[in-house]
């Protein structure tokens, strides 16, 4: 009767569910999971990305080698997260954080670079063991890894 008055219709056709249905296929058992292509990719458009990042490097040496380290390894870590290990986006987030406060710190001078960067190793790490070993990982070597995705993948896409 609510979604009456306001005009709602099916939770189908609500612009949130429209803007998650993307993760839903991702999930084994969630509708839409048929959509579910495990294993390692590049879609178009991080292709696009990455070659965005990679030219920035190239441009960033004639000023700084430590600026184009930076981008080097942020693109290394894209690559890594995004393509072979198609890692959840809460992991994914939490990471940047930890990148982002630690190069800030580097920046500023309040730690050396090479310990921001090896914090950051840490993190990689971390948050990587924790990506493979969860239930719903689909990312490279996904049926090494996580053989009872198999049962919640359609084996037609």
């Amino acid at each position: 009767m609510i979604s009456k008055l306001v005009g709602a219709g099916p939770a189908s056709e609500c612009p949130s569910v429209m803007l998650i249905r993307p993760y839903l296929a991702r999930i084994p058992g969630a509708r839409g999971a048929e959509r579910l292509a495990p294993g390692y990719r590049v879609a178009q458009f991080e292709f696009l990305a990455y070659s965005a990042l990679f030219a920035t490097a190239v441009i960033a040496l004639w000023f700084s080698i430590l600026a184009a380290a930076v981008i080097t390894f942020l693109l290394a870590h894209m690559f890594l997260f995004h393509s072979v290990l198609r890692m959840s986006m809460v992991l994914k987030q939490t990471w940047g954080l930890v990148f982002s406060g630690l190069m800030s710190a580097a920046i500023q001078g309040y730690l050396h670079w090479p310990i921001a960067f090896a914090g950051v190793g840490v993190a990689t790490v971390g948050v990587a063991l924790i990506e493979l070993g969860s239930r719903s990982y689909h990312g490279a070597f996904w049926q090494r890894l996580n053989p009872s995705l198999q049962s919640g993948v359609r084996r037609d896409w």
